[in-house]
């Protein structure tokens, strides 16, 4: 099930994130109403998950020159 996410983690993370912001913004505008407890808990998963993507991206950055480095060599 999760052999799906090896490669795409940074798809995967920004896609969390953003579908936490935009749900604690329409909490914000009033559109949808979260409980408070729940706001607490998307707000804790936005802190935790925003961090993350440059980490990934970085990471997939460095992955790519490289093996575009090592088939220049071949």
């Amino acid at each position: 099930m999760l052999s799906f996410l090896i490669g795409n983690r940074t798809y995967v993370v920004s896609i969390l994130a953003g579908i936490l912001a935009i749900l604690i913004q329409a909490d914000s505008q009033g559109m949808v109403h979260l409980a408070p407890l729940i706001r607490l808990m998307f707000d804790f998963g936005l802190v935790l998950l925003l961090p993350m993507i440059p980490i990934f991206l970085r990471k997939g950055i460095n992955d790519s020159l490289n093996s575009e480095s090592k088939k220049g060599s071949k």
